[in-house]
């Protein structure tokens, strides 16, 4: 079986069957209408997906902040989902970029229009903070990943952080 992050949440394909199946229930859907056509948007574009465990994926979307999947009932809580801006025309939240797992329950959010949060899987909260000495109220993250040595890399602002396995201190990486 294989899981799919789409533009309408997470399906499950089973390989076996060449079929797939859907069971995406958000419990706590962002409110909010799309100016003069009183629609309320129900997409969720999976950008990014972790797989904790036998029952959690955590997920990240543009449109809908952090996401938590419990993979046996289908059920989706979503967080970091808070309007930011809200104007007649349209209301925005966080957008997170991408993300990178530090230790089980522990993750790195990319966040382009805030601040870099630490997500604790465990208390569900986020705890923001400054990357660079410069206070920017947006830090404009563009990518955050995990890659085969266990290295956090960072993209913001055109520069490049890297931390490495035990560290906990991101450093800056100068590419000639």
């Amino acid at each position: 079986k294989l899981w799919i992050g789409s533009y309408h949440g997470i399906y499950l394909f089973d390989k076996k069957k060449k079929s797939f199946e859907q069971r995406f229930e958000v419990i706590n859907p962002r409110r909010y209408l799309i100016a003069d056509t009183g629609v309320i948007p129900t997409h969720y574009d999976i950008q990014k997906m972790d797989v904790a465990n036998d029952s959690i994926i955590w997920f990240n979307c543009w449109t809908a902040g952090f996401g938590k999947y419990n993979t046996p009932t289908g059920k989706v809580k979503l967080f970091l989902q808070d309007t930011r801006l809200s104007t007649p025309v349209r209301s925005i939240g966080f957008v997170i970029t991408k993300f990178a797992r530090l230790s089980p329950d522990k993750y790195l959010l990319g966040i382009y229009d805030g601040k870099t949060a630490l997500f604790d899987g465990q208390t569900e909260k986020a705890q923001f903070f400054t990357v660079t000495n410069n206070d920017y109220g947006e830090e404009q993250t563009r990518y955050v990943t995990n890659d085969r040595q266990g290295n956090v890399w960072l993209l913001q602002r055109g520069l490049l952080y890297m931390a490495v396995p035990g560290d906990h201190q991101l450093h800056t990486v100068k590419i000639p």
